[in-house]
Order: structure tokens, then C-alpha cells, then sequence
């Protein structure tokens, strides 16, 4: 079901879930047909009568506020990243096949693709990086102090002494 999701990239060093790949693993067990409002609409672009007559492509609504298995937090995230219509809806589409059922499964998978995204909290800088940042700043501000100096130096011996 999910053969476009990399979970060897998702759950790589450098990123991280919330809390586990557990969690993210039940959460995309709830994103089912049931969950959405399905609309099959007719397809545009080359293909002769087919596209016609058939309505493959998939107009998928998803309401995020109705979404009580999703935490309130990954929620928020979700309308923040996304475009969200005034009735609080990701609408998402897909008409990338001639089938509808094909086209189902990519919209679903779109849709688990934001979730998974809206779920990641990036980790932070490691203790060795930390360290390095704040010799940068000591010397930073070492030489801001020393260069405040000479500068006080030189305006000093401007001055007229009598």
C-alpha cells in the first residue's frame, strides 16, 4: 500500500518521529478510504474517448479537524504546511493513471506522504557542534572586545590634552 514511502529515509539519524516508528506505523493504519470525502471527477489531458467517458480521476477531502486519531499537535502541523480551504480540508488529486483505483491509492498515499512530513521534528545539533558554536562565539566576542579597544585607543589620542 505505502510502495512509494521510504521509511530508511524517514527514519534516518538526522530526522526523527515524535515518538516512534510504532506511532507512525498505527497512524497510517487509520488513513483509510472511510476517513476521506471521495469524489471521481472526469480527466483531462490526452487519451481519446476513455478520458471522455470515464471518470478516473480522484478529488480526495481531507478533514483535518475531524481526524481525532491524529494528536492535536500533528494537527496544527498539518494546517500550517499545507493549503488548507476555508472549510478546514486538504484537498488533494490525483488522475496520474487511467485507472480510478490507481488513482485512489496515489491520492491516499499523497495524503499519508503529509502526514508522515507534518510528523517529523528535526533532532538537534549534536554536543560536538554545540561546542564548536560556542568557541566560535567566545572568540567572536573576544575580538568584538579587543577591536572596541583600539577603536577607544585611537579616539583617545585625538584628543587635545593640556
Amino acid at each position: 500500500m505505502l510502495k512509494n514511502i521510504n521509511f530508511k529515509v524517514c527514519f534516518s539519524g538526522f530526522v526523527r518521529f515524535c515518538s516512534s516508528k510504532f506511532e507512525i506505523k498505527e497512524i497510517l493504519k487509520n488513513v483509510t478510504k472511510d476517513k476521506f470525502t471521495i469524489r471521481m471527477v472526469k480527466s483531462s489531458g490526452p487519451g481519446g474517448q476513455h478520458v471522455n467517458k470515464t471518470n478516473s480521476k480522484v478529488e480526495l477531502r481531507f478533514k483535518i479537524s475531524d481526524a481525532t486519531w491524529l494528536s492535536e499537535d500533528l494537527r496544527t502541523k498539518l494546517i500550517a504546511q499545507n493549503n488548507v480551504n476555508k472549510n478546514g480540508e486538504i484537498v488533494v488529486s490525483s488522475d496520474v493513471d487511467r485507472s480510478q483505483h490507481y488513482n485512489l491509492e496515489d491520492a491516499i498515499n499523497k495524503i499519508k506522504k503529509k502526514i508522515i512530513k507534518a510528523s517529523f521534528v528535526p533532532e538537534g545539533p549534536s554536543e560536538e557542534t554545540q561546542d564548536r558554536v560556542n568557541s566560535y562565539k567566545v572568540k567572536e566576542n573576544e575580538s568584538r572586545i579587543q577591536n572596541k579597544k583600539i577603536h577607544s585607543m585611537k579616539k583617545f589620542e585625538r584628543k587635545d590634552v593640556e
